[in-house]
């Protein structure tokens, strides 16, 4: 609760300017993995797709029956906790998904069911590893009092 109310005030506000970075917006998601998700290293080679989605009101989450093509491997799926830094916009989901050299990638860029999202093709990094890992090890870490 404390780190959500940390975004409301305004020197937490004024050290995250995505003007800075060359950025025409900045959004920060809270996210927790989903339980059952993969969370796989990323393969050699190819490509990463970040794809962020809201999903209308009460509607099925369509992902969950989503076909994967051919060369397509889930990484990890979060389920949004909340906006740290935004617009006034909610979010889901967040997905990350390798695609292999020569892949199709058009079926992850299309948000079809979502009510809103955004896709990008990234390039893989140890940066996501270190995070699967992170989430990985997260609960063998020893619990800290309140």
């Amino acid at each position: 609760a404390g780190f959500f109310a940390m975004q409301q005030r305004d020197d937490f506000k004024e050290q995250h300017v995505h003007k800075e970075a060359g950025l025409a917006a900045t959004i920060v998601l809270s996210c927790l993995p989903v339980e059952g998700a993969p969370l796989t290293p990323t393969p050699a080679g190819g490509t990463v797709v970040l794809r962020v989605r809201r999903f209308a009101g009460d509607a099925p989450d369509p992902s969950i029956h989503e076909s994967r093509p051919e060369g397509v491997t889930p990484l990890s799926r979060f389920a949004v906790e909340g906006v740290i830094v935004g617009d006034a916009r909610t979010w889901d989901e967040v997905r990350f998904d390798h695609v292999a050299d020569g892949a199709d990638t058009e079926a992850l860029l299309d948000l079809t069911g979502a009510e809103e999202g955004f896709a990008m093709v990234v390039a893989p990094t140890v940066a996501y590893d270190r995070l699967a890992e992170s989430v990985l090890t997260a609960a063998e870490a020893p619990k800290r009092e309140a």
